[in-house]
């Protein structure tokens, strides 16, 4: 029997295979153009197989290649394995290897092989109440005989983690959370695969039980909504803080009971290969000490932007600028009255004050703090419960210090009849510029316990400029829906302004209300 011409082969196959499959639940084209966009040439002498993506290929499983019961190659779904002509098995899917599809392929010289499209795919987000990506996992089992094809997490999709994507046989399947067994009644949700189609289930889960409260396929308008590369959230945070600084003696630290009310912005803006981030903290809090009236102790503006472009999963450039300022005037004050000095940067005296209550160190918005970056970022963990960046490139700091005083030291002066002077001199600005390294992680150690770590390192060109360094920890214990426990640790060193490092601890009991 003569053999048909190899391209009237592809179109009679073609015609035959994807007729019958709806493409328009596919993230990626028609297997034809992925094909095309995948822009490799045929090889001389071979053929070649492409197993099409209903999603991205990096999140989706391995394809395996046998010849006569001997794995020969292996593959992500998306891309082509080009084989010698002759007979092979393709075998293709999610959970362990007896639970993967297989089918038989012939390899033409120079043609390409599409397999029979005869699987289906899955992807499961994970949110609370409020939208926000969380991590929790699951388990899918087979609905007609009970079998586990394994478990899964959500993706934190604002911290650039993604959905993997089910490759599973026909059919109805059960998710359960928080290790529920096959058999369980509660925290759990249905979905009914069908051959060819990807479905997206969306799962809600309480943000106070972790149990599961909603779930199903959402329409197209929802879906859009919640996969918008647009994301913007704001929350109204109330602590109650225990504060212990030594920033103004290296020695002795001053303690204080305060409550804190803050406003926190986060827009993020995620579409391949961009992602945006920029996050708004305003905090302004009041205390109360003995024997002293109501006063503003906390008041703080962080502006933090960065935008990152990916080259490749793990490996992308940034640029990053993030500054630091206050909305009061900020004062020390004597209970008793005392006497202060005030002196100049270069050491000349500007004024002194004798038997005075209050002195005013910094003016509204100074010190102002800015820090910008440019250069490479590197991805060395993205899991669920781990996600670790370091960066490394040129940086600039600027820190603006108009009218600001720090505390320098006490002075006895035997010749004024006021005797002791608390001595604050004037802050030079200081402006640097050099190699900077910031290590940025947040880490899930248990379900409701996290840790998140950011800290940045400035190498000046100036061989006479100290290094800074700023590391910001912050470890969330979560009690209830609306209340958690957050301990934070900054440590900053720059010889310029201080000798010592500084350390600021916060103990928070923070409730917190989402308003979108």
């Amino acid at each position: 029997m003569k053999k048909l011409p190899g391209i009237f082969l592809i179109l009679l196959f073609s015609l035959n295979l994807f007729s019958k499959v709806n493409y328009d639940s596919w993230l990626k084209p028609p297997p034809s153009e992925q094909l095309d966009l995948e822009g490799i040439d045929d090889q001389k002498g071979v053929g070649r197989v492409f197993v099409p993506a209903m999603t991205d290929p990096e999140n989706e499983p391995f394809y395996f290649i046998y010849k006569k019961n001997k794995l020969i190659k292996n593959s992500r779904m998306g891309t082509s394995s080009f084989l010698l002509p002759g007979l092979y098995t393709v075998r293709y899917g999610s959970g362990d290897v007896t639970q993967l599809m297989s089918q038989t392929i012939q390899i033409y010289k120079e043609n390409v092989t599409y397999p029979k499209i005869n699987w289906s795919g899955l992807t499961i987000k994970l949110i609370d109440e409020n939208r926000n990506s969380i991590d929790n996992r699951y388990e899918i089992f087979r609905m007609n005989n009970a079998e586990s094809y394994g478990f899964g997490y959500g993706a934190r999709e604002e911290v650039g983690e993604h959905l993997s994507t089910w490759i599973l046989q026909p059919g109805t399947y059960k998710i359960t959370l928080n290790g529920q067994s096959f058999n369980t009644y509660i925290d759990f949700t249905t979905v009914e695969l069908v051959k060819g189609e990807l479905e997206q289930l969306t799962i809600v889960v309480d943000s106070e039980s972790g149990h599961l409260i909603g779930a199903g396929i959402l329409n197209q308008e929802e879906n859009i909504l919640l996969n918008t590369p647009s994301k913007l959230s704001t929350a109204l945070h109330l602590n109650a803080n225990a504060n212990s600084d030594n920033s103004t003696d290296k020695n002795h630290s001053s303690t204080r009971i305060s409550l804190i009310g803050q406003l926190d912005n986060k827009y993020i803006y995620e579409k391949d290969p961009f992602h945006i981030i920029s996050k708004d903290l305003f905090d302004l809090g009041v205390s109360k000490e003995t024997d002293t009236d109501f006063r503003i102790s906390t008041d703080n503006i962080s502006l933090r932007n960065t935008g990152l472009y990916y080259f490749s999963r793990f490996f992308g450039s940034y640029m990053r600028i993030d500054l630091q300022s206050h909305f009061f005037k900020e004062k020390v004050y004597s209970q008793n009255g005392d006497n202060f000095m005030k002196l100049s940067a270069s050491g000349d005296t500007l004024q002194t004050y004798q038997n005075i209550k209050s002195l005013d160190v910094k003016p509204p918005f100074y010190p102002i703090s800015i820090k910008e970056g440019l250069g490479f970022n590197f991805r060395i963990l993205n899991h669920p419960q781990a996600n670790l960046n370091i960066r490394s490139g040129f940086g600039m700091r600027q820190d603006v210090y108009r009218n600001v005083y720090s505390f320098l030291h006490t002075i006895h002066d035997e010749n004024s009849p006021y005797n002791n002077y608390n001595v604050y001199q004037q802050n030079k600005s200081n402006y640097q510029e050099g190699i900077e390294i910031s290590l940025l992680g947040n880490f899930q150690i248990l379900r409701d316990v996290s840790y998140n770590t950011n800290a940045d390192i400035l190498f000046p060109f100036d061989k006479e400029s100290s290094k800074s360094v700023d590391w910001e920890q912050t470890v969330n214990l979560k009690l209830f829906k609306y209340l958690s426990v957050d301990y934070r640790l900054n440590i900053s060193y720059n010889k310029d302004v201080s000798d010592w490092f500084v350390l600021n601890q916060n103990l928070f009991l923070r409730v917190t209300y989402f308003l979108y």
